[in-house]
């Protein structure tokens, strides 16, 4: 099973190597994406990562293949501000 790990921040000048990631495992059969890496979100950081979660996780869900998700923690600030605004959908 491959990791990806978010990265520290979710901001437009951070996200070029995790989307890298993402574009690279797009059809690999086993995913696993680490959450604990990530610290704190800007506001347009995480519209633009959700966007591309979004459809990294529909083509994903379309294909069968298996994505899991690690390291959620609601009493962590930037998980909790994520959820709240519907972040956090895989």
């Amino acid at each position: 099973m491959k990791t990806i790990f978010f990265p520290r921040n979710l901001g437009r000048d951070t996200l070029n190597l995790f989307f890298t990631d993402l574009e690279e495992n797009l059809n690999t059969p086993e995913i696993l994406v680490d959450c604990t890496t990530l610290d704190f979100s800007y506001p347009s950081g995480m519209l633009v990562a959700g966007s591309k979660i979004r459809k990294w996780i529909n083509h994903r869900r379309k294909n069968g293949l298996i994505t899991k998700k690690k390291g959620y923690d609601s009493d962590k600030n930037v998980h909790s501000y994520l959820r709240h605004l519907v972040f956090l959908i895989l």
